[in-house]
């Protein structure tokens, strides 16, 4: 008898290259990043092509964890700007996340993303000294300069397998990240 193949076990996806380092990268500090959390995808090198990176940025003080991360850069709006490299600045040198996260300190950070509109319901799990989660806004495009489409799964290419693809890893698949010196 023939053995069924599962059509999941057909769909080959493109992985990740290794990370590199946000040092190593030169990347500008601070820096607001769109980040892809999904394991495997492919690059849309159509409409909607950006420069994308698999990075491993230093966080959490004197703890120097790496966060591994595939993201693109975005510019902020001014007020956005502003707001996030306030936030950033007055944790440099907290060690957060060093030992733990503290409910205290995901309830300030919360509350002060919420001054600015945005909020890390979803992502504050990932929060620590040097790396700043946020939740997708509904209208990322109220927070940054750059165009970008509505449904950011475009910026994907699913190569040819859309609907199956799109299904793996679809929960909170987009999130954004201020990212910033790390105080070690």
């Amino acid at each position: 008898m023939e053995e069924k193949k599962h059509p999941a076990k057909e769909i080959e996806l493109p992985r990740r290259p290794e990370p590199i380092s946000t040092w190593d990268w030169e990347l500008e500090l601070p820096q607001l990043m769109l980040v892809c959390k999904s394991g495997t995808l492919g690059l849309n090198t159509g409409q909607w092509a950006r420069e994308w990176h698999s990075l491993s940025h230093q966080t959490s003080g004197v703890a120097c964890r790496h966060v591994d991360f595939y993201g693109t850069p975005l510019q902020p709006n001014g007020k956005t700007a502003l707001g996030l490299a306030q936030l950033s600045e007055s944790m440099y040198g907290s060690n957060l996340a060093c030992f733990g996260l503290q409910l205290s300190e995901v309830n300030d950070y919360q509350k002060r993303l919420q001054a600015l509109g945005l909020s890390c319901e979803n992502t504050f799990k990932d929060l620590q000294e040097g790396y700043y989660p946020i939740d997708m806004p509904e209208s990322l495009n109220e927070f940054v300069e750059d165009s970008l489409p509505q449904d950011l799964d475009d910026l994907l290419d699913w190569g040819g397998q859309h609907e199956i693809a799109k299904m793996i890893g679809i929960l909170n698949r987009w999130q954004l990240a201020w990212i910033s010196t790390n105080s070690d």
